[in-house]
């Protein structure tokens, strides 16, 4: 069946703003209809495979010039098309095929629709090697577990309902689920009377539910029994992986965390995760201060849900949720399911990809009525006047952004700088404080100096006037201390020896103990003045606090120095 489309109108504009936004997972150009039918059949299955998509003949794909195909050839070309799909494609696939006007020019659509019988494929190919899917507006050959998946759509089944080859159903592992189910409901009631209704939940509950199988006497696991045990620690890639990254990149981390077991009890965790890495806000509302994070804890929650709920279990890679400095990024394996595309679930559609899991953890009241998640996500990130999520497939798995707190984060950063600025002003404080009292005993040693010179200079001169007055009755007792004279300058001599001698002895020793210049000059700083401070000493030698504390004890551990007396009014002593 053909249609034709106007050139003017709603539908015309609508077709336009298609184009400009260029191809995607739903849309394809192609300037002529390719000499091989192949090449765009392949994009056919895929659309099929898929939630559908456009093909349209007459667009240059490199820059989206609108060409067009020849008016006359048109329904030539439709038929020929036709024909073509209906040849090349196992199952049936039959597309709708229109042609319309744009700039005077004519353009042919090949619309395709999702298919039903999935996998659809090129017959000359197989399946295995004729399955094809779309992946970020390519078209790809399907991988075995994209191709086993959708041959379970096709079946009409899910893999979480599959029996779990080589699992056993263990009772203990059925007795916590069991107590578990019963227990996330109880708490999901509001009065004494809906705790008393809660029915026990049994093994023959969990067969019911599809959880667990009965063939005969035989009691099967599936693989939701497995998600939901501790059986999922022996599944490799049934797990979260958490991690909190400085920055905006995966670069640095500081902080990571991988969690198994019972899937809810991962979900429970990987939300604890991801509030315990992001602000608080405080908000003072009359006399009531309120305490509010920055993200919305009910959209964080409904994100890790998801992941762990809708995604595909037969690949192999885990649940990441991801911290950064400007968003938190939940990553799910497996693209959107089914028909689905991001249109379809902003507006509130929903297809269940693991059905037997979803039911149970609606049971438990984690999971909420169907399709309403991504517009609660929305919906409370727009409450905290944040920006809006984005939602993308980026390759074979879904990713969710949520912002955080711009305002926020710069107030946190600008508060960690001023503590640091504090700690380094009080740090200056501290320091200056040991300058100050190191000066205040050096003034007080001066005084002290002074005084006793002072008393020195008076005897003195009380002895110079007795010396003056017995000049004349002293002149042998003079001539007697020239000899004197003599003698102490032979002493002093022997002395100046025995200094020169001990100062051969110290270097000697200085040598031998292997004294860095630090400790040299410490030694001789202490003995031009015993009461100086290790900060006097940083300053005057020009080498950091830890240096100076470094050598001294290196000096003091040797004996080579000692402290007599307190630390503000000791001194200095020197053994060597």
């Amino acid at each position: 069946m053909y249609k034709i489309s106007p050139e003017i109108g709603g539908s015309s504009r609508m077709f336009i703003n298609e184009i400009g936004k260029g191809e995607s997972s739903s849309i394809e150009f192609k300037i002529q209809i390719p000499d091989k039918g192949i090449k765009y059949v392949k994009t056919v299955v895929a659309f099929s495979n898929g939630s559908g998509g456009k093909i349209i003949i007459g667009i240059d794909d490199k820059t989206r010039e609108v060409v067009g195909v020849s008016e006359e050839d048109v329904f030539e070309l439709m038929d020929g098309i036709a024909n073509t799909i209906s040849d090349s494609c196992t199952p049936l696939i039959v597309p709708n095929i229109y042609f319309t006007s744009l700039e005077h020019k004519t353009l042919i659509v090949i619309e395709i629709y999702p298919g039903a019988s999935r996998p659809y494929y090129i017959t000359s190919l197989g399946k295995e090697k004729g399955t094809f899917v779309r992946i970020a507006g390519t078209t790809r050959p399907a991988d075995p577990v994209i191709l086993r998946e959708l041959e379970l759509e096709g079946e009409k089944l899910s893999y979480d309902s599959l029996p779990a080859i080589g699992y056993k159903v263990k009772e203990d592992a059925v007795k916590k689920l069991c107590k578990d189910i019963k227990s996330y409901i109880i708490d999901s009631t509001v009065t004494e009377e809906e705790k008393e209704k809660v029915r026990d939940v049994t093994k023959q509950s969990l067969i019911n539910w599809g959880v667990l199988k009965q063939s005969g006497e035989d009691i099967i696991a599936t693989h939701a029994f497995v998600i939901l045990t501790d059986q999922a620690d022996t599944m490799d890639f049934a797990k979260i992986q958490c991690a909190r990254f400085k920055g905006t990149t995966r670069e640095n981390f500081t902080d990571k965390k991988e969690y198994i077991g019972p899937v809810y009890e991962q979900i429970e965790k990987a939300y604890s995760f991801v509030l315990n890495h992001i602000n608080m806000n405080i908000e003072i509302e009359g006399i009531i201060r309120k305490e509010r994070y920055e993200l919305p804890p009910d959209a964080i929650r409904e994100c890790i849900i998801n992941a762990a709920t809708h995604r595909n279990y037969m690949m192999n890679s885990c649940v990441q949720v991801a911290v950064y400095d400007d968003r938190v990024e939940i990553t799910s394996p497996g693209m959107l399911f089914g028909n689905l595309d991001l249109e379809m679930i902003k507006k509130g559609n929903s297809q269940i990809r693991n059905k037997i899991l979803a039911k149970i953890l609606n049971k438990m009241r984690i999971v909420e009525e169907w399709g309403s998640g991504i517009g609660r996500i929305i919906g409370g990130c727009k409450s905290y006047n944040l920006k809006e999520p984005t939602f993308e497939e980026i390759g074979d798995c879904f990713r969710v952004n949520l912002y955080r707190n711009g305002d926020l984060l710069n107030n946190k950063i600008e508060q960690e700088s001023n503590q640091e600025n504090q700690e380094c002003n009080q740090e200056s404080q501290e320091s200056n404080q040991e300058s100050q009292e190191s000066n205040q005993e050096s003034q007080e040693s001066n005084q002290e100096n002074q005084e006793t010179s002072q008393e020195s200079q008076e005897s003195n001169q009380e002895s110079q006037e007795s010396n003056q007055e017995n000049q004349e009755s002293n002149q042998e007792s003079q001539e007697s201390n020239q000899e004197n004279q003599e003698t102490s300058q032979e002493s002093q001599e022997s002395n100046q020896e025995n200094q020169e001698t001990s100062q051969e002895s110290n270097q000697e020793i200085s040598q031998k103990m292997n004294l860095n210049s630090a400790q040299k000059a410490i030694i001789a700083m202490i003995r031009d003045n015993e009461k100086v401070t290790q900060n006097v000493m940083s300053v005057q030698l020009g080498l950091s606090s830890s240096t100076i504390k470094k050598n001294v004890n290196v000096l003091r551990e040797n004996g080579i120095i000692f402290r007599e007396g307190s630390t503000k009014a000791g001194k200095w002593i020197v053994n060597i």
